[in-house]
């Protein structure tokens, strides 16, 4: 459900969903309680309910910082895999140009599939955490070429070693790539943050105050804060998914270039 909308939705269509919504319901609950149970918001409780939602909003504060800040880090991890699975490819071109030439001309076919297929094919169906198998085909197709490639020479075998050596590396990269692309918070994880940021809020309403306009200050001021949390926590979540999510620049850039000028 997160990820169909987060592919769907604009940001600021979740915004306003997410963090309306939230508010909107704060709002709604607190009026509720203010005109049906007077009593509950006389203040008569307010040493108690004040004890109780400082428990309450410490335990949650710390899990909701801890969370999002190891999905911000999942978040840049997943740029830094982005970026290194395309340096490898990079080096892997640049090694083989050393290599005979039938072998550097079949790889560079390879590499040519294996672009196109990852950033025209993959990136989109990475959005709903799947892969391209077209893509592992080129990798396979690199394999066939390194296999059958007959190194002469101090320097070709030294160039042919280092070329497998990004072959592989470029596999590990591309693995980890797509785990981070499937990977998601478990669903008990998901449940507590919304559940909890309902807590909250809930507790805002027995806290009694005697101006009902600073009551509803606070449960605003406390809902939006909660609601643009849980907001960045579903924007991080995916970080191939949606409008803020991580770009296949890097393996349009540098040596890798050439290979979207001009070729079939």
């Amino acid at each position: 459900m997160s990820r169909w909308l987060l592919n769907h939705v604009p940001t600021l269509g979740l915004a306003a969903i997410i963090i309306g919504g939230f508010v909107g319901m704060a709002v709604v609950g607190t009026l509720l309680v203010r005109k049906r149970l007077p009593s509950w918001v006389s203040g008569a409780d307010n040493d108690v309910a004040g004890v109780l939602l400082g428990v309450v909003g410490g335990v949650y504060g710390i899990m909701l910082a801890f969370v999002i800040v190891a999905l911000w880090e999942s978040f840049q991890d997943a740029e830094r895999t982005v970026t290194t699975e395309a340096t490898e490819v990079s080096q892997l071109y640049r090694d083989t140009r050393g290599l005979p030439p039938k072998t550097a001309d079949g790889i560079d076919v390879a590499i040519h599939h294996y672009l196109h297929h990852v950033v025209e094919h993959e990136w989109p169906a990475m959005k709903d955490g799947r892969d391209d198998r077209d893509a592992w085909a080129s990798i396979e197709e690199m394999y066939a070429v390194m296999r059958a490639a007959k190194p002469k020479g101090v320097a070709q075998e030294t160039f042919y070693a280092e070329a497998v050596s990004k072959m592989n590396d470029i596999v590990g990269a591309r693995r980890e790539r797509l785990h981070e692309a499937s990977h998601e918070l478990p669903g008990t994880l998901q449940i507590l943050l919304v559940g909890g940021a309902f807590v909250i809020v809930g507790f805002l309403f027995l806290f009694g105050a005697q101006n009902p306009r600073a009551h509803m200050l606070m449960v605003v001021a406390v809902s939006s804060l909660l609601a643009f949390n849980l907001l960045l926590a579903l924007l991080l979540d995916h970080p191939f998914a949606g409008k803020v999510s991580v770009s296949n620049t890097p393996f349009r850039q540098g040596a890798l270039a050439h290979f979207f000028e001009g070729r079939d």
